[in-house]
């Protein structure tokens, strides 16, 4: 530095000696200009590799620069992939019922074809945080985007069972990119105070596609049939990978090379708030999935429902979803995150043991939006307070192993699990047990430090 220094010196004495211009004089001050230049440039790189952190500071302050710029329209088209990307599992529980008659299929297997996309979804989130190393981030969502849409028509084709959880089990492939990306993307954008909020209507938004969703599709395949349902929602998917691509101007990504694989894992796993937020996640994902999965089929079979009315009562749980997470984000934000996910968690629990006794339809109407703020708006809290506790360098490991192990273990082993108990024991059974599944994360949220937010 004290080189810098007296190098600048040498170059103001330059300037003050040669008012006029000689080029003999002129030629000597960009040459030492130059030399500063170069011993900045030495310096800074030799002061970034013995301090790694350096590194990761500067390349956050860029990030911040850029994202104050951008941070609009990629949150506008992040809810509009979230809403496209729900609206693929949301529109298959509704084509459940005539995929069983046509293929003569029982609960158990319909639960292991939701069973195959789910699977292949979770489990291959764990490796999207991971491809960031090599991959920009919109590359990643708007491939995955654009495989949904493919699979989706290629789902239309299918001649047999085996053919449909194969396929199935391709797209969820692409869809695992989203939401472990999706949710670095908000966490490195919004600070502690407005992320809870920022989640919420991120979550907010897929659930606009899980709500109309079922309508759209209940409405087509009255009159199309289940395939020709899949061939009009593959091109959703096509159009917003693509709008991913040419629209978003991503940031320098925090460098995670700096940090391994396994270190990356090894530092998020090991700290315990991680693992108890994956835990509740992974309990929370089972009862949703097992709720959604055979409320369209627990509708019809059991109480009696047209296909239509059962899509519109199952839009309806996904109504109530939409102001939710945005309105407990930003309780959460204020009152602390454990007090709104426990409170959430015992009204899910009352929600789906009212649906035992089943009632009149406008009760049961009204049950299913309580079910939709309650139980499906507090994923949104959950990866907020993920953000909270995660250091930004290792958000991307700590939201894909987040994601992959909740929903592999959630989601993805639910149908088909949940399918082989209502066959065993029938659906009142199954929905007491789910509900108590509610009972039990609202206990083990209370042992999250929340101070370490």
């Amino acid at each position: 530095m004290t080189l810098i220094r007296s190098k600048l010196r040498l170059h103001q004495q330059f300037e003050d000696k040669n008012p006029s211009g000689d080029p003999f004089l002129t030629e000597k001050t960009e040459c030492i200009s130059i030399h500063i230049r170069e011993g900045g440039n030495r310096i800074r790189e030799e002061w970034e590799n013995l301090n790694p952190e350096c590194f990761h500071i500067r390349q956050r302050a860029i990030n911040m620069a850029a994202s104050g710029r951008s941070s609009i329209l990629v949150l506008s088209l992040l809810l509009l992939a979230h809403a496209i990307e729900h609206t693929y599992g949301a529109i298959m529980p509704v084509l459940f019922p005539l995929i069983m008659d046509e293929f003569s299929l029982n609960y158990a297997q319909i639960g292991l074809l939701a069973a195959s996309y789910m699977i292949t979804l979770s489990f291959l989130q764990l490796f999207a945080g991971l491809l960031t190393r090599y991959i920009v981030r919109k590359i990643l969502i708007g491939a995955g985007l654009i495989w949904v849409g493919l699979t989706t028509f290629a789902t239309g084709f299918a001649r047999g069972f085996q053919e449909l959880v194969g396929i199935r089990a391709l797209s969820g492939a692409g869809a695992s990119m989203y939401h472990p990306l999706s949710g670095s993307f908000l966490a490195d954008r919004f600070g502690r105070s407005s992320r809870g909020r920022m989640m919420g209507l991120h979550l907010g938004a897929g659930n606009v596609g899980s709500t109309v969703a079922p309508v759209l599709a209940g409405c087509i395949v009255l009159t199309l049939g289940w395939r020709a349902t899949l061939y009009v929602f593959a091109v959703p998917g096509l159009l917003a990978g693509i709008a991913f691509w040419l629209l978003v101007r991503e940031g320098t990504h925090v460098d995670t090379k700096m940090v391994s694989v396994r270190t990356s894992l090894f530092k998020v796993l090991k700290k315990r708030e991680t693992l108890v937020l994956i835990f509740v996640e992974t309990l929370l994902s089972f009862r949703s999935s097992g709720v959604g999965t055979f409320l369209p089929a627990y509708l019809t079979r059991s109480l009696g429902f047209e296909v239509s009315v059962a899509a519109a009562f199952f839009s309806a749980m996904y109504a109530g979803s939409i102001p939710g997470p945005l309105a407990l984000g930003y309780l959460s934000d204020h009152l602390g995150r454990k007090k709104v996910v426990f409170c959430a968690n015992i009204v899910s629990a009352l929600a789906i043991w009212l649906l035992i006794v089943g009632a009149s339809p406008g009760l049961i109407l009204l049950n299913l939006l309580v079910l939709g703020i309650a139980a499906y708006s507090v994923p949104a809290i959950i990866q907020a307070f993920l953000g909270d506790v995660t250091d930004p360098v290792l958000r991307d490991a700590a939201y894909s192993a987040f994601f992959a192990i909740s929903m592999t273990f959630g989601y993805g082993l639910a149908p088909a699990v949940i399918g082989l108990v209502i066959d065993r024991f029938g659906f009142l059974s199954t929905f007491g047990f789910l509900g108590f599944i509610s009972i039990l994360a609202a206990l083990l949220i209370l042992s999250v430090n929340e101070g370490l937010s």
